[in-house]
């Protein structure tokens, strides 16, 4: 490497331009990088320095060279180093001073090697921001005098949903990040122009983008969608998908229709004409009617012959109990596990009634958790049934909690309004609902005692 100029140099220099010779050098010298791989991870560490600094700064260090290693840097230095290795950074540009590379522009010639374009972080930050401006302008010129256009503005603000993740997209792909912009804003746009109007997710997407996918949840146009319709309806983005159905309902929007379910016996569905008649011969036969967001879409109004409702999350708990069905006082239904769609729909419907909602869950993370969304979501006319210490004592297993499940317990809607949660903190262990199944066979059948306060 420690080589003077070659007459063929010296000759290129005299009729070269000065420009001419920096690419030149710059080429030459990420050529001979190219051919000694040895020298890989000391030139990542000076390009580092160059991409956050604009030029050399601070030592290039290798704690553990190889021999190879040790070796090219012997000899693109002079140097004889040990590890480990420590080499300040503009030192670089001396060790090329006496060779044919003399005349190389460092920035050049990292470019070259790493066939990138060398960028301090200020310049990244200033080109995003410019990328970012250019998108959103874009957009709004589209837009018009809608929701839409609203969004786009509130954008601009940091915690608005869909900003980071359109960020985050932006620089991964920025002509993506555009695309799946003006294709969730286009759905926002044909909803205001159907308000009310129902239409399957699949529909809306194929007649706003042409592919009846592109608004599928694991595409950045579907979750956009979702981001910007929690927005305009002044809510968080849901969690799950049991949330984000519900979301979608707001707008009209509906999935398959029929995987979303939740399963009852007993309930009045009514029409604007009065009680479905298919829904009331299962109702007068007690049998067990399954809703999807297809039927209840159809239902107006829901209430209880009783004025309460009884609801479980255990599938198996609700099929041992409807085996008696026909010596019910009050309607039962079942969520299976965390609501769904069609199941906060029918709840709702309940609410709306006024009718009183007697919830039993597990004595586990998950049980207590849904109880306190209840609570959350429809305030006094939810009774915690079967939900007390003594329940708890009685149905106790010698099941511990996953972590997961003991987390759950301690949040903040769970300890605010569910108070077992403290004793089955306390025992780490959880509670059944097929142990009490007898007990709330009695409530069901019993006496219709006053709701509790």
């Amino acid at each position: 490497m420690r080589d003077t100029h070659t007459d063929d140099a010296l000759g290129f220099e005299e009729t070269a331009s000065q420009e001419e010779r920096v690419h030149q050098a710059s080429a030459d010298l990420a050529a001979y990088f190219h051919a000694r791989p040895a020298l890989r991870r000391i030139l990542e560490a000076l390009l580092e320095k160059y991409q956050r600094n604009g030029h050399a700064a601070g030592k290039i260090q290798l704690s553990d060279p190889t021999e190879a290693e040790l070796e090219a840097i012997r000899e693109f230095t002079g140097v004889r180093y040990t590890a480990p290795v420590k080499i300040k950074a503009t030192a670089f540009e001396g060790y090329i001073a006496e060779t044919r590379f003399a005349d190389a522009d460092w920035k050049e010639t990292l470019e070259r090697t790493f066939h990138t374009v060398i960028q301090t972080k200020k310049e990244q930050r200033e080109e995003q921001d410019t990328r970012w401006e250019t998108m959103l302008r874009e957009a709004a010129a589209d837009a018009g005098l809608t929701r839409a256009a609203e969004w786009l503005e509130g954008l601009k603000t940091p915690g608005c949903p869909g900003r980071l993740l359109l960020t985050r997209a932006l620089k991964e792909d920025p002509r993506q990040a555009g695309i799946a912009l003006q294709q969730a804003l286009g759905c926002l746009r044909w909803l205001e122009e159907h308000p009310g109007q129902r239409v399957r997710l699949a529909v809306l997407s194929a007649e706003v983008t042409t592919d009846p996918h592109a608004l599928d949840g694991d595409t950045l146009t579907g979750r956009l969608l979702i981001q910007m319709l929690a927005w305009v309806q002044g809510v968080s983005p849901p969690n799950n998908v049991a949330e984000r159905e519900e979301l979608f309902l707001q707008f009209a929007i509906l999935l398959d229709s029929i995987s979303s379910t939740v399963a009852q016996v007993g309930l009045i569905l009514e029409t604007e004409t009065g009680e479905h008649p298919a829904w009331q011969a299962l109702r007068l036969g007690y049998e067990i009617a399954t809703l999807t967001p297809a039927n209840l879409n159809r239902i107006s109004s829901c209430r209880s012959p009783s004025g309460r409702v009884y609801c479980v999350e255990n599938q198996m708990v609700f099929s041992q109990l409807t085996d008696h069905a026909d010596r019910f006082h009050s309607p039962l239904v079942c969520t299976s596990g965390q609501p769904s769609a069609a199941a906060l729909r029918l709840l709702d419907l309940l609410a709306k009634s006024g009718t009183a909602i007697y919830y039993a869950g597990d004595f586990d993370g998950k049980g207590l958790d849904i109880a306190a969304q209840m609570v959350e979501r429809y305030g006094d006319l939810v009774h915690l049934w079967r939900l007390t210490p003594e329940d708890y004592e009685r149905c106790r297993s010698e099941v511990p909690l996953s972590e997961i499940s003991f987390n759950q317990l301690s949040s903040a809607r769970v300890v605010q309004h569910i108070p077992v949660a403290e004793a089955v903190r306390a025992k780490r262990l959880a509670g059944y609902q097929e142990r009490l199944l007898e007990d709330m066979l009695a409530d069901l059948t019993g006496p219709l005692e006053p709701d509790a306060p």
